[in-house]
C-alpha cells in the first residue's frame, strides 16, 4: 500500500472517535480533530515540513513527491480519522468537517506530527554509517523511504574485505568504462556524482553542482547523469532547462525543492550559466521563497544533488567556485557514431542490474566507515568541506584518484566572468593609464569611435553586450561596486574606489592590493 493509499484507508468496521460539532467553540473542535489525526497517524502518513502539513504521494511512474496539504486534502483525512456528528431534533447525524475547522487547523502551524526532510526510493547511508533500507518513516534522518516495485537490496557487508572493495570498484568502473573522460579527475567526479545522493544524510552542509561538459553534442553528458541518478536513487533526475531570468530560476528551484526530488539537472545549458538564485540555493541549508500562487512563504531543506550539462559549459557569477567538473572528450567529429560499447544499452543494463550496482556503491561507503572514516588528501572547495570529507574520503579508501584535481584548469576554461573581467580591466588600464575615472567617464570612453573606444567596447563583458549604450554608466557603476577589490587574472588586476568627484565614485584599476 502506497503512502497515499494508506492515508485514505479506513478498515471496515473500525471504531473511530466521535467528534460532536454542534454548539462547540472552534478551538475545542480543533483540539479533538488534531487528537483524532494523531491517533490515526500510525504508521506516519502525515508530516510537518517547514511548518506546513504535508503528505507523500506516489505517481503512476513510481515517483514520490511531497504535497502540501490543502483544505480538500485535510478534510479527507479528517473524515477517515473520526466520525463528525451534528445534533438535530431527531438525534445525531453524520456531517463533514466544516471549512472554518479545516482552515483553523491549516493556519495553526502547530501539529504534533513528525518532521519530514525528504522522500527517497532507494537506500541511503545515515550519519552513523548505517544503511537506511527499511521502508517507511525513519525518525533519525527524517526521511520517508518507499522502494521501487520489485526492488530488493542484497546483503551489504558491514566490514567489507579488500576483495569486496576491489570487486565493488570494478563493478562500478564497468558502468563508466565507455565514457570518454578527459582526465582522472573527471572519472573520479563521475563516482562523486554517483555517491552524493546515497551519502547525502552523512554530509554536513551543502553539496556542489556537478558541471558536466564536452566540446560537442553526442558525447554522453546527459547519459552520464541519467545512469548515475538511476543507480543512486532508482529514478532519473528532475530535468529542466536553465531559465534565463532570475525570477523564473527562483520559481523553478522552489518547485523542484518543494517536490522533494533527489537529483536536479539543468540540461543542455547553451548560454553562460550565471544565476545568483542558483548560487544561493546550492550553498543554502534551507531555501526560502514565496509559494507560487500563495501569499505565504515556503521553507524547504536543500538535500538535493545538483548537476548541469552543456557543450563547452560556461559559468558566471559565483557559480564556478560552487562546482566540480566532469569533462568528456571523444576526440572525434561525430561522437554519437561511436560503437563497440561494453553495454550498448547502458540504461537498460543499469535498470536490470541496479540492485547489484547499488550494493557495490554501498560497499564503497561501508568500507570507508569501517576503516574509521579517514579524511581525503588535503583538498579545498569552499563552503563544501562536509561533502569533500565524505565523498573524497570514500574515493580515497576505494583507491579512486583525482578528486578535485582539475579545479584550477576548469576555472580558467569555464569561469567566463573572470576571463571577461580580466580582459576588460586590462582595456581600462590602457584607456586610463595611471589615473582614476568615474563610471560615466568609462562609458563615455567606450562610446568613442577612436581606437581606445573600439578596444573598450570589444572587451566589455557579455553582461553588457545587449544593453543600450546610454545604460552603460549605471551598469558599470553597479558592476564596479560589486567587484571592488576582487582580483582577476594571474596579475591580480582589480578595481579600487579612490574617492569621489561631484558625488560620483572614482575608480582605478591596479594590480596592487589596496589598503
Amino acid at each position: 500500500m502506497t503512502p497515499g493509499e494508506a492515508a485514505l484507508h479506513v478498515v471496515s468496521g473500525a471504531s473511530l472517535p466521535t467528534i460532536l460539532t454542534t454548539n462547540r467553540p472552534l478551538r475545542d473542535l480543533s483540539v479533538d480533530a488534531v487528537a483524532a489525526l494523531v491517533a490515526a497517524n500510525d504508521p506516519p502518513r502525515l508530516f510537518l515540513r517547514s511548518g506546513s502539513l504535508v503528505r507523500v504521494e506516489v505517481h503512476d511512474s513510481g515517483l514520490m513527491t511531497i504535497v502540501r496539504m490543502g483544505e480538500d486534502h485535510l478534510r479527507g483525512h479528517l473524515t477517515r480519522a473520526a466520525d463528525f456528528m451534528a445534533e438535530t431534533k431527531s438525534g445525531q447525524r453524520h456531517t463533514v468537517p466544516s471549512t472554518p475547522l479545516v482552515r483553523d487547523l491549516l493556519s495553526s502551524g502547530e501539529f504534533p506530527f513528525p518532521p519530514l526532510k525528504g522522500v527517497i526510493s532507494s537506500p541511503v547511508v545515515r550519519p552513523d554509517g548505517s544503511i537506511l533500507a527499511t521502508e517507511g518513516y525513519d525518525p533519525g534522518t527524517q526521511l520517508y523511504y518507499l522502494a521501487r516495485p520489485g526492488f530488493q537490496l542484497p546483503t551489504v557487508p558491514d566490514t567489507p574485505s579488500a576483495q569486496d572493495l576491489a570487486a565493488a570498484v570494478n563493478v562500478l568502473r564497468e558502468v563508466f568504462a565507455n565514457f570518454p573522460f578527459e582526465d582522472a579527475a573527471s572519472r573520479a567526479h563521475a563516482f562523486a556524482l554517483l555517491l552524493t545522493p546515497v551519502c547525502r544524510p552523512m554530509i554536513a552542509g551543502s553539496t556542489p553542482l556537478a558541471a558536466v561538459t564536452a566540446p560537442q553534442a553526442g558525447t554522453g553528458k546527459g547519459l552520464l547523469v541519467e545512469v548515475a541518478s538511476l543507480i543512486a536513487t532508482g529514478s532519473t533526475a528532475a530535468v529542466s532547462t536553465a531559465p534565463r531570468s532570475e525570477e523564473e530560476m527562483r520559481k523553478r528551484i522552489t518547485t523542484v525543492l518543494s517536490g522533494g526530488q533527489p537529483v536536479i539537472l539543468f540540461d543542455n545549458v547553451e548560454m553562460p550559466l550565471a544565476s545568483s538564485s542558483l548560487a544561493a540555493a546550492i550553498t543554502a541549508a534551507v531555501w526560502q521563497d514565496r509559494l507560487l500562487g500563495h501569499n505565504s512563504k515556503v521553507e524547504v531543506p536543500v538535500l538535493v544533488t545538483w548537476a548541469a550539462t552543456g557543450n563547452n559549459l560556461k559559468l558566471g557569477g559565483d557559480l564556478p567556485r560552487r562546482c566540480y567538473w566532469i569533462c568528456l572528450d571523444a576526440q572525434m567529429a561525430r561522437p554519437w557514431k561511436r560503437s563497440q560499447f561494453i553495454h550498448p544499452n547502458l540504461v537498460g543494463y543499469v535498470q536490470t542490474q541496479r540492485a547489484a550496482l547499488l550494493t557495490a556503491l554501498l560497499t564503497l561507503i561501508r568500507a570507508w566507515v569501517a576503516d574509521g572514516q579517514p579524511p581525503p588528501p588535503p583538498t579545498f572547495l569552499g563552503s563544501f568541506d562536509g561533502w569533500a570529507r565524505v565523498v573524497g574520503g570514500v574515493l580515497g579508501t576505494a583507491g579512486i584518484e583525482g578528486f578535485l584535481a582539475n579545479q584550477d584548469a576548469m576555472y580558467e576554461g569555464a569561469d567566463l566572468e573572470t576571463t571577461e573581467w580580466h580582459v576588460f580591466l586590462r582595456a581600462l588600464c590602457d584607456a586610463f593609464p595611471d589615473r582614476a575615472f568615474t563610471a560615466a567617464e568609462a562609458a563615455q570612453a567606450a562610446r568613442a569611435n577612436d581606437a581606445l573606444g573600439v578596444a573598450l567596447r570589444e572587451a566589455m563583458p557579455s553582461a553588457f553586450a545587449d544593453a543600450q549604450s546610454d545604460r552603460w554608466s549605471r551598469l558599470l557603476g553597479n558592476a564596479f561596486q560589486q567587484r571592488e577589490r576582487r582580483p582577476y587574472g594571474d596579475d591580480g588586476l582589480r578595481v579600487l574606489r579612490v574617492g569621489t568627484s561631484h558625488r560620483a565614485l572614482r575608480w582605478k584599476v591596479t594590480a596592487e592590493r589596496g589598503e
